[in-house]
């Protein structure tokens, strides 16, 4: 049976080694910074009290007005997936939030049709890491502010909306 709890300093160890035990050395001084700046909203599953998974949360501002976790990392040791672990992390990650926000890889298909299928849409394509990849999004009023986050236009500095596109007669 899996417990889910909030992450503490004491899971730092753990959750670091279960990390570079999944991602190759192209990443983990980068995931490495990312656990010493873990939100405490950030999420253990614990196995018999041994981290098998996690969910690591970034908290993020976007385009100045909008409050949203990142997902920046989720692991689920490889003998626990398939278990819905992962599924139950995501599920637990959009309780948090309105807003949640991750990048997934051109090549992780697998975790691209998992985020899928938990609703998530790609808000933009990303080519800053080496093969590239997209930012995905999920938001509780998602048809509010998926064309906004999806346009490359800022908000007007007065927070009024973005005048629309739609031409009147």
């Amino acid at each position: 049976m899996s417990t889910y709890t909030p992450y503490k300093p004491h899971h730092h160890h753990a959750v670091e080694r279960l990390g570079e035990e999944t991602f190759d050395n192209t990443y983990i001084h980068e995931f490495r910074a990312a656990v010493r700046d873990a939100d405490p909203k950030s999420i253990v599953v614990l196995n018999n009290r041994q981290v098998v998974g996690f969910a690591l949360l970034r908290h993020t501002r976007m385009f100045r007005y909008l409050d949203t976790i990142e997902l920046a990392y989720l692991v689920v040791h490889p003998d626990f997936q398939g278990k819905q672990i992962g599924s139950t992390l995501l599920k637990k990650v959009k309780e948090l939030s309105p807003n949640v926000i991750l990048e997934v890889s051109y090549d992780n298909p697998a975790a691209e049709r998992l985020y899928r299928r938990h609703g998530f849409e790609t808000w933009r394509h990303l080519y800053t890491k080496a093969n590239g990849g997209y930012l995905l999004g999920w938001s509780k009023q998602r048809h509010e502010l998926t064309p906004r986050l999806r346009s490359h236009q800022s908000l007007p500095a007065d927070g009024t909306t973005a005048p629309s596109t739609t031409h009147r007669p």
